[in-house]
């Protein structure tokens, strides 16, 4: 990065020049607890309930896909 607000040129930045001690960072909200792990028997149940959503082309349809594809990937068959 360069310009007005740069304050080092890209040539004289490293990561050693790196605090990370010195950064603001915004604070991560935690909305609530995570839930525990699902069980195989859930998960293939939420994989076909994803599937449904995806068959009906509606507008939650893509991200149902690419959804059911996650999971798919990560789970035993159902056989």
């Amino acid at each position: 990065m360069t310009g007005a607000g740069c304050a080092a040129s890209p040539r004289s930045w490293t990561a050693t020049n790196l605090d990370l001690d010195e950064i603001d960072f915004v604070p991560m909200e935690t909305e609530g607890k995570r839930l525990p792990l699902l069980t195989l028997q859930e998960t293939h149940d939420l994989l076909n309930w994803l599937r449904l959503v995806t068959a009906e082309s509606g507008a939650h349809a893509p991200e149902a896909e690419r959804w059911a594809k996650e999971i798919a990937a990560r789970v035993p068959s159902q056989e």
